[in-house]
């Protein structure tokens, strides 16, 4: 493996595990906002 592959990986990596984060987030924000309604 080249160096400049290595960089690709690791910039890879990052997007995905930001994507998975942003992907986490949505998922569990409808539950905050059900919990908020529930506690109304």
């Amino acid at each position: 493996m080249s160096r400049s592959s290595w960089r690709i990986a690791i910039v890879l990596e990052g997007v995905y595990t930001r994507n998975l984060s942003v992907a986490g987030a949505l998922i569990s924000l409808p539950g905050r906002i059900l919990n908020r309604f529930n506690d109304m």
